[in-house]
């Protein structure tokens, strides 16, 4: 399986996940892009016309029903002629929606709007609703993503909103605002619920309890497009940093969660690249990406590959790898390569990613070595290939394209805890352009690659020794 959401026309955006009954119900921002022009930059509305809520349902993250539009688009006077992210919560057996109204024609651009439904499956619109940013606070166009939950303790409503200062540094007015309700109707401004000076804007925020700790989720683009959280034993704050603060990379962005009861999940895209190229522009939009979302002892999250998905994959297959360079030596199903004084590989032969499949892996490596990983869509010289690299002297995992084509900044990074000796456990999914790896259960790294598709992939030690416990393809 391992094939990843996007609507028949166009692409998948921003999710809003709501769990009931045993489904959940993705709401997901669609752009079209039905005409060839620029679409790279676009950020709060498709840049072929307004974005739409689609909702869609699933029980296991693999098969997904689209139920099509939710809401009819406003018309071009009005304030959602385009729609942004939201949340949705249920009061009295009344499903409310808490979305952005976008119409870059008024002179307020963006506001909080608000739907309603007895069933998730039919909404109507609530045309009196419209909560606007404090002007004397905040900016008024930067003014959406509404998240709104029950605080318990204060016996209200909660709405935190994506805003921004209206004063301050320019890259660094970012906020999440905060407004309180007792009924959902009539809204009061609080003081700010996090203001950083750290990021552009807070995008899409979401936040929730898991044991003993709150976290606050957020996404940015004003220096790497990321979704962060931090963490706090209360929602008054301080909310505390941990020492990796992100899901993932580049490519899983404005990423939300739900819980399905005893477990929770993030719900991200990862963006399509103009031209379908690696040299192009990331894209607004691309195919939903779900990772399940895990708790240390610490209370630090992390995540990993849900179940579900890792059980649509078929059975292992059988493979017969090949020592292509270097020196290796194969026993009882192990194998061992020798790359101390260079660099060696272990060829898997050419893998079909087009329906997808999943290589895993239980690998070990040596003190000293200088790097190791996976080798994927290789020609049989290796003049062109991908590398899901381990860089244990750095302690990261990085996703890179060999040889780099001039400047272009092909890696994608995560940081990760490298300890000669140790076996680690590292799963990927190859399913067309889409690659996913998970490793030990605890980080994900999401990339793109479009070159050589069906062709060979592999393991390779460079300067070190990298020992392969057990290889199984599915």
């Amino acid at each position: 399986m391992g094939d990843f959401f996007k609507p028949t026309v166009g692409w998948a955006g921003d999710v809003t996940p709501y769990y009931k009954d045993g489904v959940f119900h993705l709401f997901d921002l669609v752009d079209r892009r039905e005409s060839p022009q620029d679409y790279t930059n676009a950020i709060a509305h498709g840049p072929d016309g307004p974005l739409q809520w689609h909702h869609l349902t699933t029980n296991d993250f693999v098969h997904y029903e689209d139920h099509g539009p939710i809401l009819p688009q406003g018309k071009i006077d009005e304030q959602d002629y385009s729609v942004g992210t939201g949340s949705v919560i249920e009061r009295n057996g009344i499903f409310h929606l808490f979305h952005t109204g976008i119409n870059e024609q008024l002179p307020v651009q963006q506001k909080i709007i608000h739907a309603t439904s007895k069933d998730l499956y039919h909404w109507q619109k609530d045309k009196e609703f419209l909560l606007c940013a404090d002007k004397k606070r905040y900016e008024k166009n930067d003014w959406r993503d509404p998240f709104v939950f029950w605080n318990e303790n204060r016996n209200e409503y909660w709405m935190l909103i994506a805003a921004r200062f209206k004063s301050g540094p320019d890259l660094r007015r970012g906020c999440t605002a905060l407004a309180a309700s007792k009924d959902l109707s009539s809204w009061e401004l609080r003081e700010p619920f996090w203001a950083s000076w750290l990021y552009y804007t807070h995008e899409c925020p979401d936040l929730f309890k898991m044991g003993d700790w709150w976290y606050f989720v957020f996404s940015t683009f004003s220096h790497q497009f990321e979704t962060h959280y931090r963490m706090s034993k209360s929602l008054e704050g301080p909310w505390i940093c941990p020492k990796i603060d992100t899901f993932d990379t580049r490519a899983f962005y404005a990423a939300k969660t739900a819980s399905g009861g005893s477990r929770r999940f993030i719900f991200g895209w990862n963006p399509t690249r103009e031209n379908d190229s690696d040299q192009g522009q990331w894209q607004w939009g691309g195919n939903l990406v779900v990772h399940e979302v895990l708790q240390d002892a610490d209370g630090q999250l992390k995540v990993d590959l849900p179940d579900e998905i890792e059980r649509s994959f078929p059975l292992p297959g059988r493979v017969d790898p090949v020592f292509r360079l270097g020196k290796g030596i194969r026993e009882a199903g192990q194998y061992t390569l020798d790359g101390t004084q260079g660099f060696s590989w272990l060829d898997l032969g050419d893998l079909d990613v087009d329906e997808g499949i999943l290589l895993r892996a239980r690998l070990s490596f040596s003190e000293g070595t200088h790097n190791f990983g996976l080798i994927l869509r290789s020609d049989i010289e290796q003049g062109d290939h991908y590398q899901l690299r381990f860089e244990p002297h750095r302690n990261r995992m990085v996703f890179d394209h060999f040889p780099r084509k001039g400047d272009m900044p092909y890696m994608l990074e995560r940081p990760l805890d490298l300890r000669p000796g140790k076996i680690f456990d590292i799963k990927t999914i190859l399913c067309r352009s889409i690659v996913e790896t998970y490793v030990d259960h605890s980080m994900a790294l999401s990339a793109r690659a479009y070159h050589n598709a069906n062709r060979c992939c592999g393991f390779f030690a460079a300067e070190g020794t990298l020992r392969i416990h057990e290889i199984k393809v599915q």
